[in-house]
């Protein structure tokens, strides 16, 4: 295991991503380290709810939705630098306020990742008009020429 300083790690997680949803609560991890595997989500904790890893799923795009309990050594999951990922724990959803978070994360070739952030979720609504972005490459020709249509 390699020690990583805890101020790194905590730049794993993507500040004000904690939002209600449809499928339940969703937050948003990014890997600012280097390319690694996900070999393994041990814990997610939101508050003192700690949270069932038959309920944590990872946001794969296109309607598929894998399984923490998917995720293991031998059946890794790619988590290649600058990728983002969005976890989607099927909870109740929570309320406004902040909400201390802890996560460990079993990786290849980091080891065991353990990190307390803190987000906090709001009841003000979002505006419906945004820039369009690509959160996996916003520089794409794709991306650009979505935000070129939005003007």
């Amino acid at each position: 295991m390699k020690l990583i300083p805890k101020l790194l790690l905590k730049q794993l997680y993507t500040r004000g991503s904690l939002k209600n949803s449809n499928e339940g609560v969703r937050f948003s991890v990014k890997n600012r380290l280097k390319d690694s595997k996900l070999t393994g989500i041990e814990c997610i904790k939101i508050d003192t709810h700690k949270i069932n890893s038959k309920d944590i799923f990872v946001d794969m795009g296109n309607n598929l939705l894998l399984s923490a309990n998917e995720i293991t050594p031998h059946n890794p999951l790619d988590f290649p630098l600058k990728k983002s990922i969005t976890l989607i724990a099927k909870i109740p959803p929570l309320g406004s306020g902040k909400y201390d978070m802890k996560f460990i994360f079993m990786t290849t070739p980091f080891g065991k990742l353990e990190f307390h952030v803190e987000d906090s979720i709001s009841d003000i609504k979002e505006y419906e008009y945004k820039i369009p972005r690509d959160i996996d490459d916003n520089y794409s020709q794709k991306a650009i020429e979505d935000r070129q249509a939005f003007i």
